[in-house]
């Protein structure tokens, strides 16, 4: 073994006893308080060994002396830690019981440690500070405090993040400190404070963006709802169809934005379109089932004092049993899908297949269109979707539907407009709110502005809607452009709020597809706003197929010509619509077919018009000092002519001619149909017309010779070709086509009621009259009721000596008029009767229902009490 290595373990071995001294000399000092000197000693101890067991152990012990200037619990610790590692790492027995002689055991330092421990953790809870904490977990690894630290610090991690209220913060938090016990707390403060402070703005691509960016968030709902309210704002099916294209698989909205769909297609009466479409929808057999359940009417029934609906065949059609019904559904069948019923005790709005719309207090309710609801809470009024959705609680004094789109809404006396989803797009600051066309007008004092629905569902994305109340008046030409009117000046914009011609004092006026631009003179602009001739006119006329000015002469010619104008002629005057007076050498009249007919020396013209207002046609007729000599149509083609002193069109073939006062009917070609002997001809309807001859009426029908000579008090009332109602001295009857009797004339009045059948009045009785046989086949009748007024030949509800009951022209009296009161509470095309008997012997009232056929459904008696919570009647 090399030498200078068996010097140096002798020299060590010398050193640990020499140092063992030190240790004891350094305790002895720090009994005399000198801890100066005793740290100085034990320096050197430490110097030649750091992890002297029993060094570094007094050390430990010196530095908790608090009279010593540099006490430190954490110096402490690392100095008992250097101890413990020592003592660790002797093997020598001999030492260990050396150390054991000086009290330094394995205990004795674990009982050190966990002293230095517990003053380290108090001096920690002192500083209170997560630094303070996080160090005391970092160094005190085997503190049994170190749990405790753990949760501190987190604690005051969480309260600082809550402090600063950032999601930011709350990021940090869960960043530093994921296994905190307020780590699902922070996360829930995290993910709400990041949607709003993503979505602050409000704005639909706040929330889409949102969603891209964060798509697992919890607030995955709110973000859709809202992209639903924005996107939906207008009610129409494009966004509606986008949003279920883009959100159907995730989205809780879903089943609301297809209820929006359900509504549009079915105020278009597209419903069947509907359900083709989207046959393969989840959940669509439900409103497959609802619609199905809202096509028939029903009718409250008041059982065991509740109430309970039923169909017109008597059957409870829903399972639900109410305390008390609108008043209304007690006068009328009940034909919508939504229910305004209390229910034990709660108003509320409840559909046909029982899911609840609304159950906030409400008093009325009104269907609105498109799925929307007015519900009306004493004088406060809101809306709601039959779907479910609150557009709007009950707050406002008024509301009325603007369009699918937008309501407006009052406060007070200043108006505003939300959408059909309930976002606000304006606020109430208006004194009147109006939609026409496509424009949305709104007044503030005795100024408008306008805008239009792209504008308005900007505002319901919290945008700006740029109104400029400038305008005195206004005025919407075919409902896609606007004229707005500032004194003598106006402007005109086109449906999406371009401005087509400048604000100038000028009238503007729609012509064609043209406009016109009236100052002085006559401009004419094209229909985007261009200026079509840089030339103004002194004059302006047209008609849908030609136009015409007037510079230094008269144009004319057709809208789809593209050449400039030229001013040949004297003069231009449209007659009617497609007629047009030219004079130049020589005076013609313009036929629509662009054929020229040129006027003899002193003829005139004049234009003739059928009395069919939907569809008048028009003729031209050529003069001749005070004699009808010729009618043109619009084609130039002459259909009648002679010499008349006056021709009157019946429609589009038949004329009535006169002829020395006396009138007679002339068909085109001049074949006569009826000589002009009499001396009136007039009321033309469906081919009939009444004739007047001597103070007589009779009738004519040339279509089909119908012919019955003036002989009547009165004009005849035809029922049909073969049955005509006449007045014979005050007495009424009925003819044929021929002027033979049908019915005797004794009866003071007559109805048309079916087929071969008529309501007759003798001696103030009706009766149900066979015009075949003569003989009634019900007689006195004091007075009907048709059930179904459009129905010829329907029930008819008929009163006999005061009691009520039904007659059908088939079966006779299915219901005995024994009641005192008959009713049909379901609709006409689907009644539902109900007979009614007062027994006021016991104060009580007896309802029988029937259907159609007369057959008993159901039958109730009443007390006073009750009948009142069911009867209509106020």
């Amino acid at each position: 073994m090399n030498k200078k290595f068996l010097f140096f373990l002798l020299l060590m071995s010398i050193s640990k006893l020499t140092f063992a001294d030190n240790v004891k000399k350094a305790s002895k000092l720090m009994d005399k308080q000198e801890y100066d000197k005793a740290e100085e000693l034990l320096k050197e101890e430490i110097a030649v060994d750091s992890l002297s067991p029993s060094a570094n152990f007094v050390y430990s012990q010196l530095l908790l002396v608090s009279e010593f200037e540099k006490q430190n619990v954490d110096s402490a610790h690392v100095k008992i830690l250097l101890a413990q590692k020592g003592y660790h790492n002797i093997d020598d027995e001999r030492i260990l019981d050396k150390l054991a002689k000086a009290e330094i055991t394995r205990d004795r330092l674990d009982q050190q440690e966990a002293l230095i421990d517990s003053l380290g953790y108090e001096h920690t809870k002192s500083v209170n500070t997560i630094d303070r904490y996080q160090y005391f977990i970092d160094a005190y690894a085997d503190a049994r405090q170190k749990d405790d630290a753990i949760a501190q610090r987190n604690s005051m991690a969480y309260d600082q993040a809550s402090q600063k209220g950032t999601f930011l913060a709350y990021y940090e938090f869960m960043e530093q400190y994921p296994k905190a016990k307020q780590y699902p707390k922070a996360r829930k403060q995290y993910d709400a404070l990041l949607f709003k402070a993503k979505t602050k703005n409000g704005k639909l691509k706040s929330y889409m963006n949102f969603l891209k960016e964060y798509p697992n968030t919890p607030f995955r709902a709110q973000a859709e709802e809202q992209i639903f309210n924005f996107v939906a704002s207008d009610n129409s099916e494009t966004p509606l169809l986008w949003f279920l294209q883009e959100y159907s698989q995730t989205s809780k909205v879903a089943p609301t934005a297809m209820g929006y769909l359900y509504y549009w297609y079915k105020e278009h009466d597209q419903l069947p379109a509907f359900f083709e479409r989207f046959g393969s929808v989840s959940k669509i057999d439900s409103l497959k089932n609802f619609a199905q359940l809202s096509q028939a009417d029903w009718n409250p029934f008041f059982d065991q004092k509740q109430f309970v609906f039923i169909n017109h065949e008597g059957k409870q059609t829903m399972p639900n049993r109410f305390d008390e019904v609108a008043r209304d559904y007690k006068c009328n069948a009940v034909s919508g899908d939504v229910l305004l019923v209390v229910e034990q005790g709660k108003s509320k709005l409840i559909a046909r297949d029982g899911h609840l719309v609304y159950d906030g207090k409400v008093n009325e309710a009104y269907d609105l269109g498109y799925g929307v609801m007015e519900i009306i809470n004493g004088n406060a009024r809101g809306l709601v979707h039959k779907t479910g959705k609150i557009l709007a609680t009950p707050q406002y004094d008024e509301i009325r539907r603007l369009s699918p789109s937008f309501f407006a809404v009052r406060k007070r006396q200043v108006w505003g407009v939300i959408s059909a989803t309930g976002r606000v797009a304006l606020k109430p600051e208006f004194d009147e709110v109006e939609h026409e066309g496509n424009f949305y007008i709104l007044r503030k004092g005795k100024k408008y502005a306008f805008t239009d629905k792209r504008f308005l569902v900007q505002g319901a994305d919290n945008s700006s809607v740029p109104l400029f109340f400038n305008f005195d008046d206004y005025e919407v030409v075919d409902d896609g452009h606007i004229i707005g009117i500032v004194g003598n000046q106006e402007v005109l914009y086109d449906q999406s709020m371009k401005e087509i011609i400048p604000l100038a004092l000028q009238s503007i006026n729609p012509a064609n597809s043209h406009w016109i631009s009236k100052t002085t003179d006559y401009v004419l602009f094209d229909s985007l706003g261009n200026l079509k001739y840089e030339e103004a006119f002194n004059s302006f006329n047209f008609n849908d197929e030609w136009w015409s000015a007037q510079k230094n002469g008269w144009s004319l010619q057709r809208w789809d010509d593209p050449s400039s104008p030229t001013f040949e002629y004297d003069s231009v005057a449209f007659l009617g619509r497609d007629f047009i007076y030219t004079r130049n050498d020589s005076t013609s009249i313009l036929f629509k077919n662009g054929k020229y007919l040129n006027l003899k020396q002193g003829e005139k013209c004049k234009v003739l018009t059928t009395g069919d207002i939907d569809q008048p046609v028009e003729y031209l007729a050529l003069i001749a000092g005070k004699q009808y000599k010729s009618v043109l149509d619009s084609t130039g083609q002459e259909v009648l002519n002679g010499n008349y002193s006056s021709i009157v069109p019946l429609d589009s073939s038949m004329f009535v001619v006169e002829v020395n006062k006396r009138k007679g009917i002339v068909k085109k070609g001049n074949q006569q149909m009826l000589k002009t002997l009499y001396n009136g001809i007039a009321d033309y309807q469906q081919g009939y017309v009444s004739l007047l001859l001597n103070g007589k009426f009779g009738i004519f029908n040339p279509y089909n010779s119908l012919y019955v000579r003036p002989q009547y008090a009165t004009k005849l009332v035809p029922v049909n070709d073969q049955l005509l109602f006449a007045d014979k001295a005050g007495k009424w009857g009925a003819v044929d086509g021929k002027g033979k009797e049908k019915i005797p004339f004794k009866y003071e009045m007559l109805e048309n009621y079916a087929d071969s059948l008529v309501l007759a009045k003798i001696d103030k009785k009706w009766q149900v009259l066979n015009v075949r046989t003569q003989t009634p086949l019900m007689e006195g009748i004091d007075r009907y009721l048709p059930v179904n007024p459009k129905q010829k030949g329907g029930d008819l509800i008929i009163v006999v000596n005061g009691k009520e009951g039904l007659f059908n022209q088939k079966k006779g009296t299915v219901i005995k008029p024994t009641f005192d009161r008959m009713s049909n509470i379901g609709t006409p095309e689907a009644p539902l009767f109900v007979g009614e008997k007062y027994i006021s012997e016991a104060d009580l009232y007896i309802w029988v229902y029937y259907d159609q056929a007369g057959n008993r459904l159901r039958q109730q008696t009443f007390n006073a009490q009750d009948f009142e919570r069911i009867d209509c009647i106020e």
